[in-house]
C-alpha cells in the first residue's frame, strides 16, 4: 500500500500547485463536441472563433484550497468571453486549459447542451477549478 496523504496535506499540495499556476496557466473555450479522455490532446482542441473571441486568457487568482467532501477543490477567478456582433458564430462545448508552452492540461465539457455564442452582448463564462483527492483507507 503506498503513502495516504492526509486531508491537510492535500490541501496545502492543491495551494502549492495553484500558487505557481496563477497567470501561467491559460484558458480557452473549444466548439467541437469531444468525449474528453485522459489520452486526450491539444490536437483534439477545436478552439473557439466567434466574433470577438480574444483565445486564451490567463488564470489567475485562485481560492485557497477548501475540503469538498473527499477532495480538496481551488477556483480561479471567473473568465469571460462576450460575442462582439460580428458575423463569427459557435456553439462553445467546453473550455480548456494549458501550460505555458501549450501542452493540454485539462478540460472540462459545459454542464447540458453547447452554448451558442452568436449574438452581440452573448456572454460566456467560466470558473475553472481543479481538485486534489488521496487514496485513503
Amino acid at each position: 500500500m503506498g503513502p495516504v496523504l492526509v486531508n491537510f496535506g492535500i490541501l496545502t499540495e492543491l495551494d502549492l500547485m495553484t500558487t505557481r499556476w496563477d497567470g501561467i496557466r491559460f484558458v480557452g473555450l473549444f466548439q467541437n463536441d469531444l468525449t474528453i479522455l485522459r489520452t486526450t490532446t491539444i490536437a483534439q482542441i477545436e478552439p473557439a472563433t466567434f466574433s470577438g473571441y480574444v483565445g486564451l486568457r490567463p488564470l489567475q487568482g485562485w481560492t485557497p484550497a477548501a475540503l469538498v467532501g473527499e477532495r480538496a477543490v481551488s477556483r480561479a477567478a471567473p473568465v469571460t468571453w462576450t460575442h462582439d456582433g460580428g458575423a463569427a458564430a459557435n456553439w462553445i462545448c467546453g473550455y480548456y486549459v494549458v501550460d505555458p508552452s501549450g501542452n493540454l492540461v485539462w478540460a472540462e465539457r459545459r454542464p447540458g447542451p453547447a452554448q451558442s455564442m452568436i449574438h452581440a452582448g452573448t456572454v460566456y463564462e467560466v470558473i475553472p477549478q481543479v481538485t486534489l483527492s488521496s487514496l485513503f483507507p
